[in-house]
């Protein structure tokens, strides 16, 4: 065999084997995984639906060097991909979220004519490569202290840290705020995580984002979450005028176990279970909500994942030992007619979050008259916004309908 051969035959083999990876990835678009047994699909699928347009990209490529060839394997699986990608980029990116529902047909006109030109303006310089059209960068401080809680009994200090970032000198502030709840199952992860880019992007609209740390289980419980998050409300509200905010413009939002934090905060800004003492006389109404595949339904979650003990340590036990926690810990139940506006973000195969109690508080809100908005992304996963987001489609919508949001709640 000649020197040649051998390379071409090389060639051949990485062409079909990059070709079978691309089909197993399409294939994991439709695979919804239900156990813990299929969990290591997660990484997967996940990977998947992220570079769906490269998968789409690229199996349409290979089929095409197939029927060139003549190589029917190679045209058969790498046009299978390529349609199968196809299909669930058409699926995500046509999905109706609703904002004719919630803020009616002529919603658009509603958002202030400054704003819509920035975000188009925005946008272009987003997707374009830095070095045609290079982004202002924001001002991001790190590690600010917004509360410091002292421990009765040995007097020791302990700070709350949050991440500030503001919009660029060159960039008029909008005078709203975003505070951001991390996600990470009420007891792992930090601020900061996975969530750059989104934020930045967030910035350069204008806005203020407070990327807090709030206390995790065991070194508190959901109360004490809870009245972090509500601290965070009365600091920034007390320091709006340093930052350019109004205070009557203030979003809370997170992701996961973030999401379902802003989601009961937003909710219950009186309720005297769910306030802690030395916020009883403060303000903590917020002006929205945002919640990316937050719990909702507390027993539903608890239910939906099975050898899932997080919310049993978090609640002090099972919906059947403490039903009454379960039910002052869920979003569901404080929804009503006071509820501020609120965006659900849900992935439709989403294996911790149960679809359909997001389903339920969506029509919850719109039976009380809130003006509510719900994207689900068809054959998405949990966790699709902090993934490659700027090549995964879901991630991209998403941040296109919080942008609209946003700039409706001006």
């Amino acid at each position: 065999m000649t020197k040649s051969s051998r390379v071409q035959r090389r060639r051949n083999f990485s062409a079909w084997l990059s070709t079978f990876f691309s089909a197993v990835l399409s294939v994991l678009f439709f695979v919804k995984i239900k156990t813990p047994l299929n969990l290591w699909l997660y990484a997967g699928k996940m990977l998947a639906t992220a570079l769906s347009p490269l998968v789409a990209l690229f199996g349409i490529m290979q089929a095409m060097r197939g029927l060139n060839s003549g190589a029917w394997p190679p045209f058969v699986a790498g046009g299978a991909s390529g349609v199968l990608a196809a299909i669930y980029m058409w699926r995500v990116l046509t999905q109706h979220v609703g904002f004719e529902k919630a803020f009616g047909a002529d919603w658009r006109s509603k958002i202030p004519p400054a704003q819509r030109a920035r975000t188009r303006r925005a946008r272009m310089l987003w997707y374009l490569p830095r070095w045609l059209a290079p982004v202002p960068q924001p001002r991001w401080t790190r590690d600010l202290v917004y509360w410091t809680l002292t421990n009765p009994e040995t007097a020791e200090e302990r700070p709350l840290l949050c991440d500030l970032w503001q919009p660029p000198e060159n960039v008029t502030p909008s005078g709203l705020a975003l505070i951001y709840c991390h996600g990470g199952a009420w007891h792992r992860l930090d601020k900061d995580f996975g969530t750059r880019p989104v934020f930045r992007y967030l910035a350069l609209q204008g806005h203020v984002i407070m990327d807090i740390a709030y206390r995790l289980w065991p070194e508190t419980d959901l109360f004490g979450m809870i009245g972090d998050v509500k601290r965070a409300i009365v600091w920034l509200k007390a320091n709006a005028a340093c930052y350019g905010i109004n205070p009557e413009r203030i979003v809370v939002s997170g992701g996961s176990a973030g999401g379902h934090l802003a989601l009961l905060t937003a909710y219950t800004p009186h309720h005297p279970a769910l306030t802690p003492d030395d916020l009883r006389d403060a303000d903590t109404t917020v002006h929205a909500v945002v919640s990316f595949y937050g719990a909702v339904d507390m027993r539903a979650t608890y239910y939906n994942v099975p050898a899932n003990p997080e919310i049993g340590w978090l609640l002090g036990g099972s919906p059947d030992e403490v039903p009454d926690m379960y039910a002052l810990a869920s979003p569901i139940t404080h929804a009503g007619p006071a509820s501020p506006p609120t965006l659900l973000f849900q992935g439709q195969h989403d294996y911790y979050m149960p679809l359909e109690a997001t389903r339920a508080l969506y029509h919850k809100l719109l039976q009380a008259g809130v003006p509510a908005v719900y994207a689900e992304f068809p054959q998405t996963d949990h966790a699709f916004d902090l993934i490659l987001p700027h090549y995964a489609p879901a991630a991209r919508v998403a941040r296109h309908t919080l942008d609209n949001f946003l700039s409706l709640m001006l």
